[in-house]
């Protein structure tokens, strides 16, 4: 029973670690990183840039076992881009290099401008505007070659560059192109911020103005986008946690109705164990009673032990199979096999086969029937073999020597030696015959 508790509370450990083991369990290790790389895509829509980069981190620890290009890139580009978002621009760089390296066996140009760009920004931010520019040049290479997007980026670059240098009109062309291919709020929002502060440098209030109000306009509107990102984070955060605790609700459940069923399971059997205990010794003391009657044949005494052998086998069968097989019933199994041998050898069965096991059983149940006999036949100076022994049994119940040798399956001639020897171990003629069972 404790065996079945502790498989069942493994098992259930089992089903909640793989409830819990989340994508780590994936099959190969490029399956593995995909699946963690669009995890911290998950995360960075939802504005989770630490939980994207814990993500990315386990992806770089598969890095060495991978072949897929593109997956080893979109690791090392976006790890570097949430890096250069949180400040940390010298190890952002880093990682942007080894994108560069990834991209460029990959073969997709995108993709090179994607790490330029990243590279150009990072560089801006730490105050290296000749590096960017340059790292920004090498992005313009690939200007057909870039979706709009893209090219909105390298072209407010440009101008911003431009705008350090007192380059004003340029710098307006520039920064104009960039809102106009702009494709998402906050790239327009930056083209925009940029053009307006052109003006500004040019003189160009009215313009500045209204492009000023344009810019707080599209960073209020990307203030509420990024509200509404931040609820709706909150909300499936909210709703995860839930789910977690109403997991974890089923799972106690769980284990108290277990818990429960093997208080029960237990406390059943105990008792059933109890009643099989309390039955079987009421049928011990009924054999051992039937054994003591002077009046019993063996037919009878026979008949009585098998169905109290029966009701002990039934009562074991409704026990555990690791209840069963007690001394209390292993005792009355050898009783009843001392009394099939002991009707054996009055009914004139053949009796050549038995051994010593039918010697033992027969000797303890004449210890009951017949204690006179019982003693001499287990006396262990005599040291009687177990032919001798059924020998004396027959001579007690006054078998002729004809009715002997067809029990031992031999001639009379032989009974009689056997007799011959058995009459140096004890005094064969005091074993007087008394009436039949």
């Amino acid at each position: 029973m404790k065996r079945t508790t502790i498989l069942l509370f493994v098992a259930l450990a089992a089903l909640v670690g793989c409830g819990t083991g989340g994508r780590s369990g994936a099959g190969s290790p490029e399956e593995a990183a995909q699946a963690y790389v669009d995890s911290a895509l998950h995360y960075i829509d939802g504005g989770d840039l630490v939980s994207a980069l814990v993500q990315l981190r386990q992806a770089e620890k598969l890095l060495p076992r991978l072949d897929n290009a593109k997956t080893q890139y979109q690791i090392c580009q976006y790890t570097g881009w949430i890096l250069e978002n949180t400040g940390a621009n010298s190890k952002a760089l880093g990682y942007m290099e080894r994108a560069l390296s990834y991209a460029r066996r990959y073969g997709k140009p995108e993709y090179m401008v994607d790490v330029y760009i990243n590279q150009a920004n990072t560089l801006y931010n730490m105050g290296l505007n000749d590096s960017a520019w340059r790292v920004n040049l090498r992005a313009a290479e690939f200007f057909t070659q870039a979706d709009q997007g893209q090219k909105s980026v390298i072209l407010k670059n440009i101008a911003y560059y431009e705008l350090l240098h007192d380059s004003l009109p340029e710098a307006e062309h520039h920064a104009y192109r960039a809102a106009m291919m702009a494709q998402d709020s906050s790239a327009l929002g930056n083209a925009i911020s940029l053009l307006s502060t052109i003006y500004t440098r040019q003189n160009k209030p009215q313009q500045a103005s209204l492009l000023s109000n344009i810019a707080q306009q599209e960073k209020a509107h990307r203030m509420q986008l990024r509200m509404q990102a931040e609820y709706d984070k909150q909300v499936i955060l909210r709703r995860q946690a839930e789910e977690k605790l109403y997991f974890s609700i089923a799972i106690i459940a769980l284990l108290l109705v277990i818990f429960a069923l093997t208080l029960w399971y237990y406390r059943r059997t105990q008792a059933l164990y109890r009643r099989y205990r309390t039955r079987v010794a009421a049928i011990k003391a009924d054999t051992l009673g039937w054994l003591s009657r002077k009046d019993a044949t063996i037919g009878e005494m026979k008949r009585q032990i098998d169905a109290k052998t029966r009701e002990v086998q039934q009562l074991s069968q409704q026990l555990p199979a690791q209840l069963q097989g007690d001394e209390m019933a292993s005792s009355i199994a050898e009783t009843k096999l001392g009394v099939d041998v002991l009707y054996a050898i009055l009914t004139e069965d053949n009796i050549s086969q038995y051994g010593k096991q039918e010697q033992k059983a027969v000797t303890e149940v004449m210890k009951t029937i017949d204690r006179e006999l019982a003693y001499l036949i287990d006396n262990p100076d005599y040291a009687l073999t177990p032919k001798e022994t059924f020998f004396c049994i027959m001579e007690r119940n006054g078998k002729t020597d004809a009715q002997k040798a067809r029990s031992f399956c031999c001639s009379e001639q032989a009974v009689r030696s056997t007799k011959s020897r058995l009459s140096k171990k004890i005094d064969i003629e005091g074993i007087r015959p008394k009436a039949p069972l």
